[in-house]
């Protein structure tokens, strides 16, 4: 199949790199010369690359998204996945733009490295039929569930983002009580992993929290503005109070502005870690 990918940062590298190994003709686009050189593809401007089978757009905003959808010939069969992080009004700004081009939202989970290797889940939303006949290519980026509309697969992602975020904030505080407890951080995990306590996040970011080695992977101020565009939605349903996601927001910004979180949303721990600064008297520094 001949694939373009529009947007080469770590996501849609990844991507291109686990479509051509998989021997499909792959060509990309991105604003960056450096991001197109590193992701090992061949480069092609933005009408050109809709001269194939699939467009995959993996950009940072929906404003980027209209303006690729802009340039894209009327004539084209290329079927779009859109793996753009998008709030709901993005969203209808894109749809608009779309008109009649074959057009699948395609919210993903998971990082950079599952991109590469072929193991994101999609939450894909838009023309069941259209979802049939890519789901074999879809299938390729990894495991494609099909969420319905293109509104409720973007707001399904949007909530499982938030949960993230929520859950990790959670896993933050515990992280510097069991830091104080000395315990041995496999040990731990080891045992929070067979309760409750169980998620993904514990087993993913834990580990980094406990030993202080953060990964680059999903940033705190990446996670506020999903929270921010979960909190626009929601208050547009009527639900104008969420005391808990709320406050996760505040965290966000408040890391962020201490120069926390860039990295990755892990690094909430070394924030926890700043405001809980022990007195001189403390057996625990």
């Amino acid at each position: 199949m001949r694939v373009s990918v529009i947007g080469l940062g770590r996501m849609g590298r990844g991507m291109a790199r686990n479509l051509a190994r998989r021997g499909h003709e792959v060509r990309g686009y991105d604003v960056s010369e450096e991001a197109v050189r590193a992701a090992g593809v061949p480069p092609c401007e933005v009408p050109r690359c809709f001269e194939a089978d699939y467009v995959v757009l993996a950009l940072p905003t929906g404003r980027e998204v209209l303006d690729v959808l802009r340039s894209a010939p009327a004539s084209t069969d290329a079927v779009i996945v859109d793996t753009t992080t998008q709030s709901l009004s993005e969203l209808r700004r894109v749809l608009e733009a779309a008109g009649g081009l074959k057009y699948l939202t395609c919210r993903v989970e998971r990082g950079p490295r599952d991109a590469e290797e072929g193991r994101l889940v999609l939450y894909v939303g838009g023309p069941r039929d259209l979802f049939e006949r890519a789901s074999e290519f879809l299938a390729q980026l990894g495991e494609p569930i099909y969420a319905g509309t293109h509104e409720q697969a973007t707001a399904l992602k949007l909530v499982s983002t938030a949960l993230l975020a929520a859950n990790t904030a959670a896993l933050a505080e515990a992280a510097e009580i069991l830091r104080r407890l000395g315990l041995d951080p496999d040990s731990a995990i080891a045992v929070l992993s067979k309760g409750g306590a169980a998620s993904a996040q514990l087993s993913a970011r834990m580990p980094a929290m406990l030993r202080g080695q953060f990964p680059v992977g999903f940033s705190a101020q990446q996670a506020e503005t999903v929270l921010r565009q979960l909190q626009e939605l929601a208050e547009e349903l009527g639900v104008e109070v969420l005391p808990v996601l709320g406050r996760v927001r505040e965290l966000l910004r408040e890391a962020a502005a201490a120069g926390i979180g860039g990295g990755d949303i892990a690094e909430l721990a070394l924030y926890v870690k700043a405001l809980n600064v022990q007195s001189p008297h403390s057996p625990h520094r």
